[in-house]
This record gives C-alpha cells, sequence and structure tokens, in this order.
C-alpha cells in the first residue's frame, strides 16, 4: 500500500481545474471521468482543448484519426501551437503577478514565481541559443 506525502484540502480540491471541469460536465468524480472519456475520447479532448483555452496558430481539423489503427492515431490533426503560448504567455498578459508555481525544497524553503517573472525568464532562456550562435 502507498502512503501518500501530499493529501489536499477540500479547498485545494475545490480550486483544482480538474474538480472545476468535472462540475462543469457534472462528473462526481475520477472514475466517472475516466469512464466518460474512454467512451468518447474526442469529445473528451476537444473538450478539455477549450476549457483551458488552448491557442492554436494553426486550428486543428479533427481531434482524433485512428484510420491508420489506434497505433498510428494522429491527433489535432492540421493543427499548429506552441504551448508556451497557452500556458504562460497567456497568463503573463492576464494576471502577470499571479503566483505560476511554488517550489518547497526538502528543506522547507519555499520560492514562488509569478507569470510575470516566469515569462520574463522563459524568454531569456530562449534567447541563449541566438546568443551563442552570435558567438
Amino acid at each position: 500500500m502507498t502512503d501518500f506525502v501530499f493529501t489536499p484540502t477540500d479547498q485545494q480540491i475545490q480550486n483544482s481545474n480538474i474538480y472545476k471541469f468535472m462540475k462543469k460536465y457534472d462528473v462526481s468524480n475520477l472514475q466517472q471521468l475516466s469512464i466518460k472519456a474512454n467512451e468518447n475520447l474526442e469529445w473528451f479532448w476537444q473538450e478539455v482543448e477549450n476549457y483551458f483555452g488552448i491557442i492554436w496558430d494553426t486550428p486543428y481539423t479533427k481531434v482524433l484519426d485512428t484510420s491508420k489503427g489506434i497505433p498510428w492515431s494522429k491527433w489535432y490533426v492540421d493543427g499548429k501551437t506552441n504551448i508556451y503560448k497557452s500556458s504562460v504567455e497567456k497568463f503573463a498578459k492576464k494576471n502577470p503577478d499571479k503566483t505560476a508555481y511554488v517550489f518547497v525544497s526538502e528543506d522547507d524553503k519555499v520560492s514562488k514565481i509569478t507569470y510575470s517573472e516566469l515569462d520574463i525568464k522563459s524568454q531569456q532562456t530562449c534567447k541563449c541559443p541566438q546568443i551563442i550562435r552570435c558567438l
């Protein structure tokens, strides 16, 4: 049996994205969500994409194409995206001072970074290869 290191509080659960997603679709627990998702993969993944507001550079034409068999499935056919735009950039513009993540080290030191700070650090990191090429 596994001992859990972290058990979320009721408030943390109710503030989670998965909880809010389940409430939107009248799903009462994770097992029910798993069943619903497996019964209709295309519905589930399109709703996840819509719910989280994935930004597409080129919209997809089909959520899932299994025409060549399950092992060769294609997801979000013809779509082009940069997940950075949906996971950092969007929030840096909308809520720059909101905490993007909290890190607690093994010695209990807490570090927080905002979406604005994460955006800046990400852009700096992306510039490193360009700078090296110029040297």
